[in-house]
């Protein structure tokens, strides 16, 4: 049993980028050295950015060498609201090129006052060696443009099916998609649809523009245990009336989990409100999730959270991941970040999205995600944790549990 070759970089902090110049975020490179030419590696960054100028426009990047992941590429006009945070999240599976390494990068396309990029992070991991593609792991992209309408899209649409090998094993499965908008009024939908075995939809993520040049993205995902039937799982998209979004692009990202020696997965669909009038993380937030998770072996574990949001008013939300009672990544109480939500007339769905790499003991940790809020019209529901100890080889057999209150929680005993 072995490691996966893997990288982490992670920037907890404020960092300014107050021209049209796009530069390098603090500690978001990973040199060429780290990759080996002609592997294919899973990328997945994510930050958060803000902007205090109203009507400036704000963007983020990833690259590879000095050729820009067109995908990744994302502009958003700032509401000139102090401390309003969007968030960033990115996915590709990249063939390493020589002398290409992986970066980050900001920059304010227009205005004045400064874009401030804080909670940073870039992982990556080898996935072609030690696992088989279209077995272990499956991927997709569509890069055809299309109009969005008022109906989800059946064309177009970044799909995988698969046959797992065996049933029972648990699999992690991410959706991105890429739209630009050209209007202030509608809202673009995204959602992960899956059919086969079961056929279900994923939760709805939603983004009300705030000027005709807005290019975000919008990230969907599921954790299920899958048997061995044929699965299908596409990205969808829509719009809220007319035909003013496009989508540019589009991903869809599945590996097997239980190729691991060890990990757990929880996901919970529980709605939880929160009054907190100070609105500090640090002052009696709720928490929202809880789990307990002992790696097989000592060493590294990747951990991925994710929350939706829900508003219907001009207001914020602040989160943070815990590991043991301490911030993972650190520093998340004293920046005490809240993201912007209610674009417009309070249409938004979004969500907050965290990811981490710990080198942690063979003994019992906890992890725990708390949220607060200052306006009881908000709420936190469908959330993710994933837990992988980041070694490849046979653990001990998998237990589901499922608790009342529609959270299930897979683990490993």
């Amino acid at each position: 049993m072995a490691d996966l070759p893997h990288n982490f970089t992670e920037f907890q902090g404020s960092q300014t980028h107050n021209s049209a110049t796009w530069t390098v975020v603090t500690n978001q490179n990973i040199t060429s050295g780290n990759f080996v030419v002609g592997r294919k590696y899973l990328i997945y960054a994510t930050n958060k950015f803000e902007g205090r100028g109203l009507s400036e426009d704000l963007g983020t990047r990833i690259l590879h060498g000095t050729t820009v992941f067109p995908e990744s590429n994302i502009r958003i006009q700032s509401r000139g609201v102090s401390e309003e945070m969007h968030q960033y999240k990115f996915l590709a599976v990249w063939t390493a090129v020589s002398g290409e390494g992986i970066s980050m990068e900001a920059s304010r396309p227009s205005g004045s006052q400064a874009n401030f990029v804080k909670e940073a992070s870039i992982f990556t991991l080898e996935i072609s060696e030690e696992l088989t593609e279209n077995t272990d792991w499956h991927f997709n992209e569509n890069f055809t443009e299309q109009e969005a309408t008022t109906s989800f899209s059946t064309t177009n649409n970044a799909t995988i099916t698969f046959t797992p090998p065996s049933a029972g094993d648990d699999w992690l499965i991410i959706g991105v998609q890429k739209h630009t908008g050209f209007s202030t009024v509608t809202s673009i939908e995204t959602r992960m649809r899956r059919t086969g075995e079961a056929t279900e939809n994923g939760f709805i993520a939603a983004y009300e523009g705030e000027s005709s040049g807005d290019t975000i993205n919008h990230l969907n995902c599921m954790v299920k245990n899958l048997g061995a039937s044929s699965n299908t799982f596409e990205m969808q998209f829509r719009n809220t009336s007319g035909t003013q979004w496009d989508r540019g692009y589009g991903l869809v990202f599945a590996i097997n989990l239980s190729k691991f020696t060890s990990h757990v997965i929880q996901h919970d669909e529980s709605s939880f409100a929160s009054n907190n009038t100070n609105f500090d993380i640090s002052d009696d937030p709720v928490e929202i999730m809880t789990q307990d998770f002992t790696p097989a072996t000592a060493g590294d574990v990747w951990s991925f959270f994710w929350s939706q949001n829900n508003d219907f008013t001009v207001v914020f939300d602040r989160a943070r991941l815990q590991i043991d009672n301490v911030d993972n990544p650190p520093g998340q109480t004293a920046l005490n970040m809240r993201q912007g939500m209610g674009h417009d007339g309070g249409k938004d769905q979004l969500m907050f999205n965290q990811q981490t790499v710990d080198n942690l003991t063979a003994a019992s940790h906890t992890w725990d995600i708390d949220w607060t809020h200052i306006n009881t019209d908000t709420w936190a529901f469908d959330s993710i944790l994933t837990v992988v100890r980041l070694e490849v080889g046979s653990g001990p057999p998998q237990v589901t549990i499922v608790v009342p209150g529609s959270k299930v929680i897979t683990t490993d005993p």
